[in-house]
């Protein structure tokens, strides 16, 4: 049950880095870092939630989540 979890988390992860677009990093200007940093912070405890949960290494879903969620660029 983890294994298709997990392959049903990285298929979606997936599918979103190949539909959206790509660019770099958007503008710090006028940024409100308290809400940015919160959204981090979020980001990073469910990311380590899941990689608890699932017994994999991070990588495989913080560079998603990081791209996807807090629009980083690679």
């Amino acid at each position: 049950m983890l294994l298709v979890i997990f392959a049903v988390l990285m298929i979606i992860a997936a599918v979103r880095m190949f539909t959206s677009p790509t660019g770099s990093m958007p503008s710090t200007e006028g940024r409100k870092w308290g809400a940015y940093l919160t959204r981090a912070g979020l980001v990073g405890l469910t990311v380590g939630f899941l990689t608890g949960l699932l017994g994999i290494g991070g990588g495989f879903v913080i560079t998603p989540a990081l791209v996807l969620l807090l629009k980083l660029s690679m």
